[in-house]
């Protein structure tokens, strides 16, 4: 399958295919008489998407700080991960006996 996509590939223009990415987002299409989705300015997207790769703080760097002094975002992230890991001890703890 990977070589009929390569032969397709050999016929295409390198100009033309890099015009085409850049304005749509190539292969996003999943419905059978649909098109590829546009690519939209950035301030058309919400703001939250532009944060999802940010890098939050490990447990262990999370519980070195002074959980006063933490800012609400990391004190939520702190007891999320807190509780995940106090949840598999206990299960871990529970498989043993």
């Amino acid at each position: 399958m990977a070589m009929n996509h390569i032969r397709s590939l050999r016929g295409v223009s390198i100009g033309k295919e890099a015009e085409v990415k850049s304005t749509t987002v190539v292969d996003a299409n999943i419905l059978k008489d649909g098109a590829d989705a546009k690519i939209l300015p950035d301030s058309e997207y919400s703001n939250w998407l532009w944060h999802l790769l940010d890098k939050r703080l490990a447990l262990s760097e999370l519980r070195r700080k002074n959980i006063e002094t933490l800012p609400y975002e990391d004190l939520k992230c702190f007891v999320k991960l807190d509780n995940r890991a106090r949840i598999k001890e206990s299960n871990s703890i529970k498989a043993k006996s």
